[in-house]
């Protein structure tokens, strides 16, 4: 039977995650995989952290739709 392993669940969201526009996924990486807050965030990329919080919040919406 066919079952997803840790790994390929691990490569789908690699590969989600790498087809994000740049700027999109350097924001995502920054907040959801190096810790930072969305105010170190927003000081980092010249944004505001609204502005940072909106973009994490739509990539997780692209995200979840790319991975089903």
């Amino acid at each position: 039977h066919a079952s997803t392993t840790v790994s390929d669940a691990y490569k789908d969201v690699q590969a989600a995650i790498d087809s994000l526009p740049p700027k999109q996924k350097n924001i995502f990486k920054l907040v959801k995989v190096d810790g930072y807050s969305m105010e170190e965030t927003a000081k980092k990329t010249g944004m505001t952290a609204g502005a940072v919080k909106v973009s994490v919040h739509r990539t997780l919406q692209k995200l979840r739709e790319k991975l089903g």
